[in-house]
């Protein structure tokens, strides 16, 4: 049961593997909830006021730290961990309704102690930059002293932004033989706002060996790149918003390689940029899903292809030979009565000549 779950789990895509998350994640009340953790001496919560996110969007969190004992939590301080895609809103940090320092969220002993029964809530807002994706975790931590030593608690939230970033490799045959030569290709379209640079194609190849590479056959945008670039990383020029990149080469199946193994592929893009909405330079990766290929000895025959269009018309044949005369018609009507004829003269002492 477990095999055939990771199998299935292994061919779905990182958008697909995002919403499956996502679902899983609110179903137990986890993406954009009360996160309530708890330890000996106090509770923590924290919450944000959306769920689903885009890029530019403001999101307003909110943490409370309860103290649950009866001993006084002091030297209370908070430090709370962004993640890399939302940058904090200067002057918006709020404890207990009043104005703090920015500083109070990373770490500065500025909350104060907390009496028996006492609580601290916390708020401030961030905002969500270009390339956020997937899910955007935010975890926070509270730090104070009580009498018998140094304790902390944590909370964490989730918030969910998908930029339509999608990367495709894909192979041309979906079953093969030892010896047979695969040729994949890789798709990817910059659909974000922002240029991509130090790009960098990082490929899986069948076992990682040099030798199934067919020379020469990596191009990248119909220019040719050195067999090496497979197994260093694939550098690329930077893609401006709209971009694609358009990459193939071929790989020869092993004679080693026993009948019903499968061949599997994928590919990484790692990139930086630089995020106008936050002023922050940001890195990030996805992966593609994964190119199946399955090993037989006689290599089975692929799908049937589209039908093709319809050809010319042939050539007139040559005449027929002549048919059987049909039967006789029918007698025709009487024609006109014809002229008289001249009078015989008599016979003469009947020589018969007249």
């Amino acid at each position: 049961m477990l095999q055939e779950l990771n199998r299935l789990l292994r061919g779905l895509s990182p958008a697909e593997l995002g919403v499956l998350e996502r679902a899983l994640a609110e179903a137990r009340g986890g993406a954009g909830r009360d996160v309530r953790a708890v330890a000996a001496h106090s509770s923590a919560t924290k919450t944000s006021d959306k769920v689903s996110v885009t890029p530019g969007e403001i999101v307003t969190f909110t943490l409370q730290l309860n103290n649950t004992s009866a001993d006084t939590l002091s030297g209370v301080n908070l430090q709370d961990y962004l993640y890399s895609e939302l940058a904090l809103v200067p002057g918006s940090v709020r404890v207990d309704g009043a104005p703090a320092p920015d500083s109070t969220i990373n770490g500065a002993s500025l909350i104060g102690s907390l009496a028996p029964g006492q609580s601290r809530t916390v708020t401030f807002q961030a905002v969500v930059g270009n390339r956020a994706n997937g899910r955007l975790s935010n975890y926070a931590y509270f730090y104070y002293q009580t009498p018998s030593g140094n304790e902390s608690i944590s909370a964490e939230t989730y918030l969910w932004n998908d930029t339509g970033e999608n990367l495709v490799k894909s192979v041309d045959k979906v079953t093969a033989k030892p010896g047979d030569v695969l040729t994949y290709t890789i798709d990817y379209t910059n659909t974000t706002p922002d240029p991509i640079t130090d790009g960098v194609l990082l490929d899986n190849l069948v076992d990682g060996s040099k030798p199934n590479i067919v020379p020469g056959s990596l191009t990248v945008n119909g220019v040719a790149y050195p067999d090496d670039a497979l197994l260093a990383g694939i550098h690329l020029p930077t893609i401006p918003p709209g971009g694609t990149v358009h990459a193939e080469y071929q790989l020869r199946v092993p004679n080693t390689t026993q009948e019903g193994m499968t061949v599997l592929n994928q590919v990484g893009l790692e990139y930086s940029y630089l995020d106008p909405s936050i002023g922050v330079s940001q890195y990030r990766r996805i992966d593609s899903g994964v190119a199946v290929t399955i090993v037989t000895q006689d290599g089975l025959v692929g799908p049937a292809g589209p039908e093709g269009p319809q050809g010319p018309a042939g050539a007139i044949g040559p005449q027929g030979a002549t048919g059987q005369a049909g039967a006789q018609g029918p007698m025709g009507p009487q024609g006109p009565q014809g002229l008289q004829g001249q009078a015989c003269r008599p016979r003469c002492n009947g020589c018969r000549r007249c």
